[in-house]
This record gives C-alpha cells, structure tokens and sequence, in this order.
C-alpha cells in the first residue's frame, strides 16, 4: 500500500510546477522541524520520568532493607519471647502443681451443681448464673471465687430442703393456670390440695401431674397438706419428679382391659359367663350335699332308694339294668354342663391367641408406615398382643381349676350312688 502512494506522489511531481515544489519543499521542511521539537519534548518527560523511577526504586529498596532487617530483629524477639514463655509455663506447671486438676474438678462440679440447680424450684437465677460462668471459665479460680462457690451450694442446698406452703400461680392438669398455697418440699416435692405437682424449668411454674399416684401416696400427700403440727410425714422424690411419672406410668386394671381391644372384650366376656356358669353348678352341689345328708327327697339317693323299692319284684337280671338306666340318668344330671365349662376353659387361649396375632398384626402395620422411629406407634399392638394373652390364660386357669373341682365332686357322687346301687343289688340277691 505505502509502494502504491510512493508511486502516486512521484506521478503527482512529475507534472507539478517549480513554485509548487518549493511550496511543498518549504511545507516538508516546517513538518520535519515540529517534528523534531516534539521528539525531543518527548525524550526530555521520558528521561525525568526514568530518573523518577529510578529514585522510587532506590526508595523501595532502601524500605525493603529496613523492614528486613526489622523483621530479623522482630523474629529473634519473638523466639526470645518463646523461650521466656515456655520458661515461665514450665515455672508456673512446676508452682501450681496440682492446681491444675484443681481447676477440672471445680469446672466438673460447678456444672454438676448448675444442671441441679436450673431444674430446682428453689435456686436463685444470680447463684444458677454464677455456677454457669464458673464452669465454663479457662482461669484457676481465686480464693474468693472459690468461696463463693461453695457458699452458693451450700445456700442452694439449705433452700432445697425447705418445706413450706407458698401461694403461687399453678398449671392445672387441664393447662388452667390458677393461684394456690402450694406446699413445697425444697426441690424435691410438691403438693396441693392432696395432688402432687412438679416443677417446669421452661415456664417457672409448678404443673399438676397429669395422673395422680393412689393408694399410700395419695394417703400421704393429703395427710401431709392438711397436717397442722410442725412434724409431719411426707413423700418426697430424690428425682425430682421422675419417680412419680414411672409410679403413674403404669396402666390401671380398667386400662389393661382397654388395651385388649374387642378380643379382650370378648375373652373377659365368654370368662364372666363362664364364671356366673360355674357359680351356678356350685350352688346346684351345694344343695344336692345337703340333700344328701338329710336325705331329702330331691336327693338322688332317696330316688334311687325309690327307684328299688317300686321295681324289687323283677329279677336280678332286670333290676340290674333298670338301675343302670336309672344311674345313667343321674349321671347326666350330676354332669350336665360341666363340658360348657371345659369348653369355655379351652376357648379362652385360643381367643386370646387370636388377640395376640391381630396385636401382632397392627404392630408390623405401623412399622410399614412408620418405621421403628417412635416406639409409642407400637405400643398399641404390642399391648393388645400381650394382654389379650393374659386375659385367656387367666380365664382358662381360673375356669379349668373350677371345672376340676366340680367334676371330681361329680364323680364323687355318682361313685356314691353307684355303691348304694351294688349294695341293694347285693341285698336283693340274698333276699
């Protein structure tokens, strides 16, 4: 490109006149001039630009030298600092001896005592506050923190095995909260009205338990809340509410039997009339020995001494036979239904199997949908499957000992029957 204007511009000479090429001549030599001048004004910023740089580098070079040699000066300080550190630490390991278990013992037992104290009726939030600091400090306590340690237990302590009767607000077994003067045991029991109640760290107030323990406790919560000599007993629960919680954990006899479900229903059912059944055949032999004894005329024996005077004209043979037939009836008598109660004692583990596999059935069914996460999904069937268990075989215990006495004093009397029976025989055979 820059040939082909070369060659334009000597085409262009060639036909320009002389006054036209002294004006661009002059032109060429003005240009070249201002050039120059430009040039060297360009050179002259560059070399005091270079000599600029220059003197910033021999500056940075000069800092760099100085922060070197601060830093030498700077490190051996510091390793001489570490020795004296270490020198020092070995002096103070060496003094302090065994001050330093001292110290994990104290931040132990200062956060044992706090993990007491914040679920305690009783303990201030200034003493829970300053156990809670102490265990969690990483300085061997002083001798007045030390002081104050043992005095803030033994103050928590004293407040703990306090009894009296304050008036507070109280959560109801139902969520109602409500005003009372509640007796309260230190840390380790409270009661209202004969109702015992446990203390609740998140809300700070005392709420009623949801099931009350009977029996002695009941006795005793009562007695102790309305008991107006200074000396007086009273449950208290070194737990803190948890042994009260597992004494009302278990089911009552009227929840066993809900646990059992419609199968335990039936079971104790079938068992009741099994019972009333056999409550009946025990009053029937309670009458037919009286009977016997005195020899009524309801009494089998009388009607079998009957039955041999109206047939003693026939002969041996026949009256043989005619008292079989008439033994035979008293038998079916005595017996009859004696086999019901067999039946029932024999159906009762039978349906209480069948409670066991339904029970058993529910259970793997809430595992399927639930997994084994939560045991209280479970615990419905496994209930079902064990009471009902229980339920039969107590039926069938019951009932099977109760068939066995009525069916040996059964046999008792017809054996009796039947050696009167060979006695009159025995007679009419000599007669």
């Amino acid at each position: 490109m820059r040939i082909v204007l070369f060659l334009g511009a000597m085409l262009a000479l060639l036909h320009a006149t002389p006054q036209e090429m002294q004006a661009l001549l002059e032109k060429a030599k003005s240009a070249k001039t201002l050039q120059d001048q430009e040039n060297a004004a360009r050179e002259a910023r560059f070399k005091s630009s270079l000599a600029q740089q220059k003197a910033l580098t021999a500056q940075a070079q000069a800092q760099l030298e100085a922060l070197k040699k601060e830093s030498i000066k700077l490190n051996t300080h510091i390793d001489t600092n570490e020795k004296k550190l270490a020198a020092l630490e070995e002096k103070l390991h060496i003094r302090s001896g065994n001050l330093g278990e001292l110290k994990g013992i104290i931040k132990q037992m200062a956060g044992d005592f706090y993990e007491f104290f914040v679920a305690s009726a009783t303990a201030k939030p200034a003493s829970t506050q300053f156990l809670k600091t102490l265990s969690s400090a990483n300085r061997l306590p002083n001798i007045a923190t030390l002081t104050s340690f043992w005095t803030t237990v033994l103050e928590e302590l004293s407040n703990g095995y306090f009894v009296q009767k304050t008036t507070l607000p109280l959560i109801g077994a139902n969520g109602a909260v409500r005003e009372g003067a509640l007796l309260i045991a230190g840390a380790f029991g409270a009661v209202y009205e004969g109702n015992y109640y446990n203390y609740d760290t998140q809300s700070g107030m005392f709420v009623e338990l949801g099931k009350q323990p009977g029996g002695a406790l009941s006795s005793w919560a009562n007695a102790a809340y309305d008991a107006t000599k200074p000396l007086f007993d009273m449950p208290l629960d070194p737990t803190r509410g948890e042994l009260l919680r597992l004494s009302t954990a278990s089911p009552t006899i009227g929840e066993r039997i809900d646990q059992g479900s419609t199968v335990g229903y039936v079971i104790l059912f079938i068992g009741g009339l099994g019972l009333l059944f056999a409550l009946y055949k025990f009053w029937v032999f309670v009458r037919l020995d009286i009977a016997l004894h005195k020899k009524l005329f309801s009494s089998p024996l009388v009607q079998l001494e009957n039955f041999y005077q109206t047939h003693a004209h026939l002969l041996l043979d026949q009256l043989e036979h005619a008292l079989e037939s008439h033994l035979s009836k008293a038998r079916t008598s005595i017996e009859k239904g004696l086999s019901l109660l067999k039946l029932v004692a024999t159906l009762a583990p039978l349906m209480g199997l069948l409670g066991t596999v339904t029970g058993m059935i529910a259970t793997f069914s809430a595992i399927t949908l639930f997994g084994t996460g939560d045991p209280k999904l479970m615990a419905g069937g496994i209930s079902q499957a064990l009471v009902t268990t229980v339920e039969g075989l107590i039926v069938a215990i019951t009932l099977l000992f109760i068939y066995t006495l009525l069916n040996t004093r059964a046999k008792e009397i017809i054996a009796y029957l039947d050696e009167r029976a060979l006695e009159l025989l025995s007679h009419h055979k000599d007669a």
